[in-house]
């Protein structure tokens, strides 16, 4: 007697891209067919969410970081620089009290992400998550920059700035694989060159990676730009504007989130 092997379907290896990462490897994701057109590979029903969310936060990003820096002379957003600057100044004679500055935004930076991660957990974007406090608390501390920068305390109001860019950065780091950050391009530049390395050499490419990976630079030089007409404009009011717009998306995102309360309740 023979006996037929049967072979189930599930046991098909996760679908997988060209780096290796797997997508939609949640137990609930929909199967959504893969799309090639050309030498990119990419998804049907991608998110339109985290195109624009993505955006908008990175354009956020850039927007304070260059009211910052034109108002203060403060990086606020990224810390390479100020990293190099206080290790240089604790070198050279006579510049150790220059040092404090920088010292006092990496501390901060530090801060506002130690709070995202105790207040998210995962470091994994996923809808649910209490992102509307995240905003809500990077909206509070974007007021309090603008706030004592306008009352003429400048160290204490970049401080508040970089730690709501801290916990902005910190707040979704990866998402199918990919590390997204929002407040600054380093990390995008690279990934965008590595893609451009793997088209040329005609290998296949996630189109949804590249896209969002553009609108996230585009979006941090955007609000750069218009962060620095705001200021020329407005001076160091120009930080309303931010600090309005998180509380807002903060406020609609806890809208949103009252709107699917039953499929989120497990997210709690």
């Amino acid at each position: 007697m023979t006996t037929k092997a049967t072979h189930r379907s599930d046991s098909a290896p996760p679908h997988r891209d060209v780096t290796g990462d797997t997508l939609d490897d949640t137990p609930d994701a929909p199967e959504r067919p893969a799309i090639r057109t050309g030498i990119y590979t990419t998804r049907s029903g991608a998110q339109p969410w985290l195109y624009a969310g993505g955006a908008f936060l990175a354009g956020l990003a850039g927007y304070v970081n260059a009211v910052s820096l034109v108002a203060v002379g403060l990086v606020v957003s990224h810390l390479s620089g100020s990293a190099s600057i206080l290790g240089a100044d604790l070198v050279l004679p006579h510049k150790e009290a220059e040092a404090w500055p920088f010292a006092v935004i990496l501390s901060s930076f530090f801060f506002g992400a130690a709070s995202s991660g105790a207040l998210l957990g995962s470091a994994d974007l996923r809808p649910g998550r209490r992102y509307g406090f995240a905003l809500i608390l990077e909206s509070c501390a974007l007021f309090l920059g603008a706030r004592w920068l306008l009352a003429g305390d400048a160290l204490t109001g970049a401080a508040a700035l970089a730690f709501a860019m801290g916990l902005q950065n910190a707040m979704a780091t990866t998402y199918r694989g990919l590390v997204l950050r929002t407040t600054h391009i380093t990390g995008i530049v690279t990934d965008l060159g590595v893609m451009t390395g793997h088209l040329a050499r005609r290998e296949k490419v996630a189109g949804w990676r590249f896209v969002l990976l553009v609108s996230l630079f585009l979006g941090f030089a955007s609000g750069a730009v218009i962060g620095t007409m705001m200021f020329r404009w407005t001076g160091t009011s120009a930080l309303w504007f931010p600090a309005g717009a998180t509380l807002a998306a903060g406020a609609g995102y806890f809208l949103w989130r009252a709107g699917h309360a039953g499929h989120l309740w497990r997210e709690l």
